[in-house]
């Protein structure tokens, strides 16, 4: 088989493709500063810092069993990162604006919502190592490797199982009981409920059935300077923004950050990477508005020219201005540094 040649813009033109057949887009509010009213801004804050909490200790776990395995490298990168976090946090976001009103208004109950979370999170890290695999083989191949992504019911299993054969190193996802007993869940949640919710999900409208989950994560990889474009050549009129290694993983930071702000709506994944990426190129050049054109150009594609789009990502972008000058909070460290001790969510009323 022929190797593939792909460029930037290509890779770019995919995700938006991807990113529209997500159902969440078009329930994602662009313009208003509230969440959406079935969206529990402080619940999802803290599931949120819940999901950090858990993936940095699974980090620190795999690290440590890594440096006392045989054979490993100081080299090996640790699957466990914030990208399952992003993927985890759209499913959630996903699942609850698909939902009617009347389906809706069970997670207003804390057990329902728990629940809901926790499985969020076993599936985004099931799909994110899915996909970091699938991204391996095909830079392996050079476009070869899995085909389309099983990601529906228990073929999502089956897939994974089939790319960690194929993949160089393999690593043991956590199961719903590995992450109940580390994040010491309420007893209200137990593995049988969590797996009856995995088959709830993935059965709805909202749950991807191939490509993956697209976060503003994948943006900023793909116009990040490291990323692996095949073939690339002048002539192909690739993408005019491309963020260096230290601006890469600040817009990282930054969509991290507005992950976990409770006082701003989920936004669409395209729309949150032009912010951050802008917000970044912005600090080294003397035409911010230049640069924002390009980076909108860059992201959006033929959407560029969007009036609601380009409003809600200047908007973002602000709004990120601002959070990025204040001193992070204690909730903020906390969720970076603290051992998974509890769910995060008290279960008795407010």
């Amino acid at each position: 088989m022929t190797a593939m040649t792909t460029s930037r813009r290509t890779i770019v033109e995919a995700l938006q493709y991807r990113e529209a057949r997500q159902s969440i887009v078009s329930s994602y509010v662009l313009t208003d500063t509230s969440p959406p009213s079935r969206i529990n801004a402080v619940w999802r804050q803290k599931v949120i810092h819940w999901y950090f909490t858990v993936v940095a200790a699974l980090r620190r776990q795999h690290a440590a069993s890594s440096a006392a395995s045989p054979g490993s490298s100081s080299s090996d990168v640790n699957p466990f990162d914030r990208t399952m976090v992003h993927v985890s946090a759209s499913l959630l976001d996903g699942y609850l604006a698909s939902l009617s009103g009347e389906r809706a208004m069970r997670y207003k109950r804390r057990a329902a919502y728990q629940l809901l979370a926790t499985t969020c999170l076993l599936l985004g890290m099931r799909l994110a190592r899915h996909e970091s695999i699938k991204e391996d083989l095909v830079s392996t191949d050079g476009g070869g490797g899995l085909k389309r992504a099983k990601t529906h019911r228990t073929n999502m299993n089956d897939a994974i199982n089939e790319a960690s054969t194929a993949a160089a190193t393999r690593v043991a996802i956590p199961t719903a009981a590995t992450i109940l007993r580390i994040s010491a869940a309420p007893m209200s949640i137990t593995e049988r409920h969590v797996l009856a919710m995995v088959n709830e999900l993935t059965g709805s409208r909202s749950f991807p059935r191939s490509g993956g989950v697209v976060t503003a994560l994948d943006y900023v990889r793909a116009l990040s300077s490291s990323f692996p474009s095949s073939g690339y050549t002048d002539e192909e009129e690739d993408l005019p923004v491309s963020l260096g290694p230290d601006g890469a993983e600040e817009a990282r930071r930054l969509a991290d950050l507005a992950l976990v702000d409770s006082t701003y709506p989920p936004l669409r994944p395209a729309v949150l990477a032009c912010a951050v990426i802008s917000l970044v190129l912005s600090k080294s050049s003397s035409s911010s508005d230049v640069v924002r054109r390009c980076v909108h150009r860059s992201v959006l594609g033929r959407l560029a020219d969007d009036p609601e789009l380009v409003r809600a990502a200047c908007k973002a972008e602000s709004h990120l201005r601002v959070l990025r000058s204040e001193p992070p909070s204690r909730d903020a460290r906390r969720a970076i540094i603290a051992p998974p001790t509890s769910h995060l969510i008290p279960l008795e009323d407010d």
